[in-house]
């Protein structure tokens, strides 16, 4: 690796039908999917990937929040190229940037995200310091330096749409829903209007602010504007997640 910085590294991103909708656009859960699995591929090679953090110290990452910005359109069926690195980390947050660029080398999507350690055994945020002293991240500038962790939504008037049942097949490694369920949950409290509206989307928006696990029952409310999209889900009265569609 030598003096390599992060963002030297490349990675080729094909595109199967499957992340797109029926119009040719892709889904907000797919924006989730590539970004995390970017991310996971390239810290393998800076000793702190899930599989050896888990190993080592019963700890994986997890995802505080992530704001995706659509640059320029994405086609079926082309392999985009990504490049991630570290934007700094306090108080036990890291900060983490991926940026996409199409076949004609263009900015396809920036996105800019908010991690932290979980102690999976305990179900709870990591206290310790061991997992972070053998991790060798490099901070670089972000793209979006004023990315935030947590998102208030007391100005909004919220409809409360439907309640769900976590499934198992939602549920990840780390024993909770995977962070693309949460694109789903969006896009499927969407009306179909803004569902239509979906090429002119110019960021999403996602905050995890709590854990669901396999068997939870989840209400979905909903705020829609000509503006924005907006969707919590909530966990016995307590806010688990908060994603946003933020129109052009």
């Amino acid at each position: 690796m030598g003096d390599r910085k992060e963002s030297d590294y490349e990675y080729k991103v094909p595109f199967g039908t499957s992340l797109f909708n029926g119009e040719g656009l892709l889904r907000p859960d797919a924006y989730l999917r590539m970004a995390t699995d970017v991310a996971d591929q390239h810290v393998r090679s800076f000793n702190a990937n899930n599989g050896m953090l888990m190993e080592q110290f019963g700890v994986a990452w997890v995802l505080l929040s992530m704001e995706i910005h659509r640059l320029s359109p994405v086609r079926q069926n082309e392999t985009l190229t990504a490049k991630t690195w570290c934007t700094g980390w306090r108080h036990g947050m890291f900060g983490r940037d991926v940026l996409f660029r199409n076949e004609a080398g263009e900015a396809a999507i920036g996105v800019g995200s908010m991690w932290t350690l979980f102690d999976v055994n305990a179900r709870e945020i990591y206290k310790g310091e061991e997992a972070f002293e053998v991790m060798d991240l490099r901070e670089e500038p972000s793209l979006y330096p004023g990315k935030k962790a947590r998102f208030k939504t007391r100005k909004y008037e919220l409809t409360e749409v439907e309640t769900r049942i976590v499934q198992p097949s939602m549920i990840d490694a780390s024993g909770h829903v995977n962070n693309s369920r949460y694109g789903e949950f969006l896009y499927d409290m969407m009306s179909k209007e803004a569902r239509a509206r979906l090429a002119g989307v110019d960021h999403y928006e996602f905050y995890f602010h709590g854990e669901l696990s396999e068997g939870d029952s989840v209400t979905l409310s909903r705020f829609e504007s000509d503006e924005e999209v907006l969707v919590t889900g909530s966990k016995e009265a307590q806010e688990a997640f908060v994603a946003r569609a933020v129109f052009r």
